[in-house]
């Protein structure tokens, strides 16, 4: 049973890599068929949100941070603007924004 889990870990492993760089691909290639204005809307989201992990890692807020004004602001321009908004949305529930 022991050879059968390390035979099968590597696979498993393997497996998991080979996924995430379809999915990667995938990403990378509906890019180009997207309208400049959602992709550029998709990269403000996705950097709030890094900056708001990055800012709460150096203060040391986890568990709990709280979202700032400025921040609660820019999701709701987000919502209101670009209809891809929910699947960007990290951090929060979508119901919280609206």
């Amino acid at each position: 049973m022991k050879s059968l889990k390390l035979f099968l870990l590597p696979v498993l492993n393997s497996l998991e890599f080979g996924r995430r760089v379809i999915r990667y691909a995938l990403i990378f290639v509906s890019a180009f068929f997207r309208q400049r204005a959602s992709l550029g809307c998709e990269m403000v989201a996705i950097r709030s949100q890094l900056n708001f992990y990055e800012e709460s890692i150096r203060q040391k807020r986890l568990p709990h941070p709280r979202f700032h004004p400025a921040f609660r602001l820019l999701w709701v321009l987000l919502s209101s603007v670009w209809t891809g908004w929910k699947t960007a949305a990290e951090l929060m529930k979508p119901k919280t924004v609206l």
